[in-house]
């Protein structure tokens, strides 16, 4: 019984990290998904497509429709154990991406930034260029430290 105690001590932050580090790439993985199907669906469908946060925060979920006829293409879950999403765009339009047929965002580039609730050191962001590729990184656009300050 001590060396199981004992071995549990040891390896028990490793085990949050872990979990934490995992937690973060589910929820990047989830809103870099949401882009994508974004995307895909306005160049497939030759259409005008939103993906817009679905709630009153980004981190209630993100919602993907067609804008002219209001059809919803999928939903995505809410992040999870408190953690946070903000998207921070170039427009001042920080409730929603368009996204027209050619593929590009409708003049939009930004970043997600994904901030674990109580480990703001795994936070990642998304950066979404004018050509609307994406790109993770642990650090800015501007190649600063991500803020998971609340605003």
């Amino acid at each position: 019984m001590l060396i199981i105690s004992i071995l549990l001590l040891i390896t028990m932050p490793t085990w949050n990290t872990f979990i934490v580090r995992n937690r973060v790439a589910t929820g990047v993985e989830n809103i870099m998904d949401a882009l994508r199907l974004a995307r895909g669906t306005a160049i497939n469908q030759g259409k005008h497509v939103l993906l817009s946060k679905n709630g009153k925060t980004w981190s209630d979920g993100q919602i993907v429709i067609i804008k002219k006829t209001k059809k919803v293409i999928r939903t995505f879950p809410s992040t999870s154990y408190g953690d946070t999403l903000d998207w921070h765009g170039n427009l001042g339009r920080n409730d929603s991406i368009e996204f027209m047929p050619t593929g590009f965002p409708n003049g939009q580039q930004g970043s997600f930034y994904y901030c674990p609730k109580g480990f703001p050191i795994y936070a990642k962001a998304i950066i979404m260029n004018t050509n609307g590729r994406l790109r993770l990184s642990n650090k800015t656009a501007e190649g600063k430290k991500i803020s998971c300050a609340p605003p």
